[in-house]
């Protein structure tokens, strides 16, 4: 996800795992966390919702095959622990 805070009158934007919760440095707009997220290497999906994901879950064989495959491990009726 892509949390949106106020900080006085601008708001600010952190991309934040929907699978582990770790959190970019805060950035001025919306674009700007997309492109920090995409500089990190992190990818993101339209399931049921956006949802955004770290190198690192990608990397790990218990998330990844649900991130890359969401349709197949619905299918399979298997959850994701977060």
């Amino acid at each position: 996800m892509i949390d949106k805070t106020w900080n006085g009158r601008l708001p600010t934007y952190t991309p934040i795992c929907d699978i582990c919760g770790k959190m970019l440095e805060m950035v001025g707009s919306f674009d700007e966390a997309l492109e920090e997220m995409e500089l990190a290497g992190w990818d993101k999906q339209n399931i049921d919702g956006w949802e955004n994901h770290c190198p690192d879950c990608l990397d790990n064989t218990q998330c990844s095959d649900a991130v890359k495959n969401p349709e197949k491990m619905k299918n399979a009726n298997t959850e994701i622990k977060r």
